[in-house]
């Protein structure tokens, strides 16, 4: 079974990349649009599926400790229970904090865009007069 976050943060960089990578394309066909895109799926599968078996050979049959948080796991390591709080899983937490901070404003950026764009277009229908006056 596919983790649902897992599959809502792939499909979400997918698409927000698709027609940036497809204009970037030196011949923009559907055949080679699919083929990129293809690749790009392919490459993420298996990246995927190398994380998780890294998890798997890293925290082996730990990997299911806290429900499956590999944040809280690191606290739980058999070489290092010795009843203690240590400090590694600290500099964990605090460094994923910071890369959640870091990424979460890049990947709500293409979802305001798009709100924006739709209340321009009800207000004053910018792209919509422009198309019009480059079709004439």
């Amino acid at each position: 079974m596919i983790p649902p976050l897992t599959l809502m943060i792939f499909c979400f960089a997918f698409t927000s990349n698709l027609f940036p990578i497809y204009s970037a394309l030196k011949e923009k066909t559907n055949e080679n649009g699919l083929k990129v895109f293809g690749i790009a799926t392919v490459i993420a599968i298996f990246t995927f599926f190398g994380v998780s078996v890294l998890g798997i050979m890293i925290f082996g049959k730990n990997v299911t400790l806290n429900a499956g948080n590999l944040i809280s796991n690191i606290n739980e390591e058999s070489q290092l229970n010795t009843g203690h709080n240590h400090w590694e899983a600290y500099v964990m937490r605090i460094l994923y904090f910071i890369i959640v901070i870091t990424h979460t404003p890049p990947i709500f950026f293409p979802g305001k865009e798009a709100v924006l764009i739709m209340i321009d277009e009800i207000d004053r229908r910018s792209i919509s007069n422009t198309l019009e006056e480059r079709m004439k």
